[in-house]
């Protein structure tokens, strides 16, 4: 199988390119003054070219839909769905599902949200809620009983897209928003 995987839904930019049980990372680490929609096309060509894949190689394209980012998603879904009209099937990476991936039933997942909070797969909860759940799984700043590293964080969803890319469609992925974009609140706010 040939994958692309592109997860654009915090401040980083992360592309993995994987052909069978090979893969290549390109991975920006969040940064000041990084630009996702500057480096994710170069970023996927640096993971097509260390394979020499050509997009036609491509089997599909898994994309992190969100929680996340409401810019960063915009714009990884973009990318994704542009495989499209070159007949690459897309498949709709829910992180929240990922993070439970291979966990025990009944496992909280957790992804950062506003300050002192976390999207969970329960809904929003506070970091103190997240800290209290014994089976917890997420990234740093959640609360959580088991964190995953960056590394580790790259494998799971590796290995989720992997086991999910039956599932993909030649169907455009849509973001997965939480909550309203800073825009929409502002506009309501005004409008109030």
């Amino acid at each position: 199988m040939k994958l692309l995987v592109i997860d654009t839904s915090v401040a980083s930019t992360l592309v993995i390119a994987a052909v069978d049980d090979r893969c290549f990372v390109v991975d920006s680490l969040p940064e000041p003054g990084s630009n996702t929609s500057r480096n994710i096309i170069p970023y996927v060509d640096r993971a097509l070219q260390a394979f020499s894949l050509s997009v036609a190689d491509l089997d599909c394209v898994a994309v992190a839909v969100g929680p996340g980012s409401f810019t960063g998603l915009r714009i990884g879904v973009s990318v994704a769905n542009a495989f499209l009209t070159a007949g690459v099937k897309v498949l709709p990476v829910d992180l929240l599902q990922m993070l439970c991936f291979g966990e025990p039933e009944g496992c909280l997942a957790a992804l950062p949200s506003r300050p002192g909070f976390c999207y969970t797969t329960r809904g929003e909860l506070s970091l103190e809620a997240v800290a209290q759940e014994p089976c917890s799984v997420g990234v740093e700043h959640t609360g959580c009983a088991r964190v995953l590293q960056r590394e580790d964080y790259r494998a799971k969803l590796l290995s989720f897209a992997r086991a999910h890319a039956a599932e993909a469609a030649q169907v455009p992925a849509e973001p997965l928003y939480l909550k309203k974009s800073q825009a929409e609140r502002l506009r309501e706010n005004k409008n109030d």
